[in-house]
């Protein structure tokens, strides 16, 4: 009898796991491309970075190790040169990142020097007037060649330029069309390792992601993921820890000690998360690590769990929101619905 209740309560068990994984399952939503740019046209691309659109349906894309940028036609079928390599101005060298505003003025960051430059082009590539940041050691945190954090991440509203440098005190920057600081928003986190100043701060880069309404989401990248939404005028609003089973793993394994190497340096954190943008709506799409994406309405609650779905083979390193509510993934250049109809319930 014992031994039969045993075998009953061992496959109530098994069954209880198999649900609850098939659930899990349900729970993510995969989405189907329905634009994508031309497969000769992306892989001419050497190292292809943010993807953004413009109002007349142009395609932009960095290409980090060509240092270039691209236009690509609306219809994805043929692509050009738009900014070409070098030091001076309106050329670019070592590029970092690359925002668009709604005017269609684009951002460029490139590291031709000590300092980062900012470089503002119109949509068809000519110059606009540029500047080097005020403040050196804006250092950029790095998967493989992919900048994903730090100096390398930054929102553009047209009227300021928001980057994630927290080597200037806070989470994020603002500076204006002159390169002068308009403001600081955020304060560091603390780590328990002030005393490492670059561990410190790399574990305070994020990403900066501007909402429609004017407040501001912050999502750190590296350590504990978090998310933080702060007021147009800077106030903090609230502050949720980005968590979910698709993530238990990683957290399971994040380092507690950080030993020096035998050269003497010291290791830097691996991130979490690899990018977040806000759709047109104000919610918050964070794209983990491991390819999932989270979507968070303007209270911090989670509403859902995507999954890029389709041709799409590299993990998504780059989100653009288009005007027509699709959302633009890098580095593959395909286009997929921001919004569904039958969303599953989030975990």
């Amino acid at each position: 009898m014992a031994s039969l209740l045993a075998r009953v309560v061992v496959a109530c068990v098994a069954l209880w796991i198999t649900a609850g994984a098939s659930l899990a399952q349900r729970a993510i939503e995969v989405l189907q491309p329905v634009f994508a740019i031309a497969p000769h046209v992306v892989n001419a691309f050497e190292q292809p970075g943010s993807f953004v659109s413009t109002r007349q349906g142009h395609y932009l894309v960095l290409d980090r190790r060509a240092h270039t940028v691209h236009q690509v036609d609306p219809d994805g079928r043929a692509g050009r040169p738009m900014l070409h390599i070098g030091q001076e101005p309106g050329r670019v060298l070592r590029p970092l990142s690359l925002a668009i505003s709604q005017d269609d003025v684009l951002a460029v960051m490139d590291a031709p020097g000590a300092n980062h430059r900012i470089q503002y082009f119109t949509s068809d590539g000519r110059l606009m007037g540029g500047y080097y940041l005020p403040l050196p050691g804006a250092d950029s945190i790095m998967v493989g060649t992919q900048v994903v954090a730090g100096s390398g991440a930054m929102a553009f509203s047209g009227s300021q330029l928001w980057i994630s440098a927290p080597t200037w005190g806070s989470l994020m920057s603002a500076l204006d069309s002159t390169g002068q600081f308009v403001r600081h928003i955020g304060q560091l986190r603390p780590t328990g390792f002030e005393s490492n100043p670059p561990l410190h701060l790399a574990l305070n880069a994020g990403v900066p992601a501007p909402d429609p309404d004017g407040s501001m989401f912050f999502v750190f990248q590296t350590g504990v993921p978090v998310l933080r939404r702060y007021s147009a005028a800077g106030d903090l609003i609230f502050e949720r820890h980005i968590e979910g089973v698709e993530l238990d793993p990683i957290i399971q394994r994040l380092p507690t000690l950080w030993m020096p190497r035998n050269d003497g340096s010291r290791p830097l954190p691996a991130p979490v998360v690899r990018t977040a943008a806000v759709d047109t709506e104000g919610r918050l799409w964070v794209v983990l690590q491991t390819g999932h994406v989270y979507v968070y309405d303007r209270t911090g609650e989670k509403r859902r769990v995507l999954a890029f779905g389709g041709a799409v083979m590299d993990l998504p390193s780059s989100l653009f929101f288009t005007r027509r509510n699709r959302v633009l993934v890098g580095p593959g250049g395909y286009e997929f619905d921001a919004v569904s109809s039958s969303a599953p319930a989030a975990r």
